[in-house]
């Protein structure tokens, strides 16, 4: 049997890290990233600033925590797909991702997230481990099967490059100073698929 101190303690961790989490969220609707400050979201979360770092290393921390959390449903919506022909799998699937981004976060916030992603010379959410990159590999390697991706692609190279073209996209459209989101998503997605004929039959 658990010690119910334990338990106590876990579930309060939880509860912690979840307001804090909340907190920072409504304050970056409410006034933008940049105009916040640790110090700020501690004193609204009410936790001292030590106890902030008991559960995130900085801000930016906070917001990659957000931008992890932006594809939780990916797999259920994946599973709907079944039916698709791969390069329409694909293509749902990457709509989808483009979608929960400009629906959780600003132009300016996904500028963010590239930035801190750059410096970290990484990006968690689009690696090889990550949900999104591993559902494209598994469309691929039932093309693979199905003798549809033409040789000598393998799955994992096919949805690097992929994941590059999508970058592209998105670093071109965070460069332009147009807003156009809903263009920028359809070009994306019209040229992607010509993309993907190149390595699907």
């Amino acid at each position: 049997m658990k010690d119910k101190s334990y338990t106590s303690r876990k579930d309060q961790a939880v509860l912690t890290k979840k307001k804090i989490f909340d907190i920072t969220a409504l304050l970056i609707k409410k006034k933008g990233y940049n105009k916040i400050t640790i110090r700020e979201i501690c004193q609204n979360a009410e936790i001292s600033v030590g106890t902030f770092y008991l559960y995130f290393l900085s801000k930016d921390d906070i917001l990659l925590d957000i931008y992890h959390k932006l594809l939780l449903n990916l797999p259920e919506e994946a599973a709907k797909l079944s039916s698709l022909s791969p390069i329409e799998q694909i293509l749902q699937t990457t709509s989808y991702f483009l979608e929960q981004l400009h629906n959780s976060f600003d132009k300016n916030l996904i500028q963010e997230i590239y930035r801190i992603n750059l410096s970290a010379n990484s990006d968690p959410l689009l690696c090889e481990s990550s949900t999104f990159f591993q559902l494209l590999v598994h469309f691929l390697e039932k093309a693979s099967a199905d003798r549809k991706l033409l040789p000598p692609y393998t799955p994992t190279d096919t949805v690097s490059k992929i994941i590059i073209f999508i970058h592209g996209c998105l670093v071109h459209w965070l460069m332009d100073e147009s807003d156009d989101f809903n263009k920028m998503k359809e070009e994306c997605l019209m040229e992607l698929k010509h993309y993907l004929s190149l390595y699907l039959a």
